[in-house]
C-alpha cells in the first residue's frame, strides 16, 4: 500500500509505505506544484511501478531538472537481467549530453560483448574524444577498432609495442599503396585517383626486371585526380615497384 503525505514541517509531498505503485497495465504520475520527495526512513528497497507487460514509468522534471543521487552507494540504470534496451538522450530535440566529470580520480568505463559494438556517431558534425594532462588509451580484446570517415589527429600516433604496424588496404588505381611496373622506357605514366598535385609518393623497387641493379626513381610529374608519373635512371628499366601515396 502506497500514499502521498503532505509533510507541514518540510512542505513537501513525501511518498510512504511499499508496493509495487499501481496495478497491471498502470500509469502512475506523481505531480506537485512544489518540492517532492520520494524517500523512506531506515533500511529498504524502493521500488516504484511493476513487471506488468503495459505498465510504465515516467520521470519528468520542469526547468530545476531532475537529479538521480547516491549518498554512498552505486547508482545501478539497467543492472537486471532483461533483455531490454537502455536510451539517454535520444529525443528529437537538441540537448548536450554529458557523462562523467573532470574530477581527477573519475573513470568512465564503456563495455560491449561479443554481440555488439561500441559506436560514436553525429550528424553533420565532428566527434572530439579530449584528454586534459593525460592519455587517452583505447583497447580491445582480440577484435578490431573501426574508424569511418575522415578522422583527425592533433598529436602523435604512438605504435608503442613492438610489432604493431600500419595496415592500409591496397588497389589498382584508387589504394593509398600499391605496385606498378616500369615500362622500359624513359617514363611510365601510374594511373591513380588519389593522388593530388602536393602528393608524397614513395617508390621502392619489389622485385627487378630487366636490370640486375635497382634504378633511380624520381616522380616527375602528378596529376591530380588521374595519375602521376615516374622516372627510373635506365630507361629499359621493367621492374615492379611498390608505391605509398601520401596526402
Amino acid at each position: 500500500m502506497t500514499s502521498l503525505v503532505f509533510n507541514p514541517f518540510t512542505a513537501k509531498l513525501d511518498f510512504v509505505g511499499t508496493g509495487g505503485g499501481g496495478g497491471a497495465g498502470s500509469f502512475t504520475t506523481l505531480t506537485s506544484t512544489g518540492a517532492t520527495t520520494l524517500a523512506t526512513t531506515g533500511a529498504s528497497v524502493n521500488t516504484f511501478g511493476n513487471t506488468a507487460p503495459t505498465t510504465s514509468v515516467l520521470i519528468q522534471g520542469g526547468s530545476g531538472g531532475v537529479t538521480i543521487n547516491s549518498d554512498v552507494g552505486n547508482i545501478a540504470i539497467g543492472s537486471d537481467a532483461t533483455a531490454a534496451n537502455l536510451s539517454f538522450g535520444n529525443g528529437s530535440a537538441a540537448k548536450s549530453i554529458i557523462i562523467g566529470n573532470p574530477q581527477n580520480n573519475t573513470g568512465v568505463t564503456i563495455q560491449a560483448g561479443n554481440g555488439g559494438l561500441v559506436q560514436i556517431q553525429a550528424l553533420n558534425a565532428p566527434v572530439s574524444i579530449l584528454t586534459v594532462g593525460n592519455v587517452f588509451t583505447v583497447n580491445t580484446s582480440g577484435g578490431s577498432i573501426s574508424l569511418t570517415g575522415n578522422t583527425t589527429l592533433n598529436g602523435n600516433l604512438s605504435l608503442a609495442t613492438l610489432g604493431n604496424k600500419i595496415s592500409i588496404a591496397t588497389g589498382l588505381g584508387a589504394g593509398s599503396v600499391g605496385t606498378f611496373t616500369l615500362g622500359g622506357s624513359a617514363t611510365t605514366l601510374v594511373n591513380n585517383s588519389t593522388v593530388t598535385g602536393t602528393s608524397l609518393i614513395f617508390l621502392q623497387v619489389a622485385t627487378l626486371g630487366t636490370v640486375t641493379t635497382p634504378s633511380s626513381l624520381a616522380v616527375t610529374a602528378r596529376s591530380a585526380g588521374t595519375s602521376f608519373r615516374v622516372q627510373p635512371s635506365d630507361s629499359t628499366d621493367t621492374s615492379t615497384v611498390w608505391y605509398w601515396i601520401i596526402n
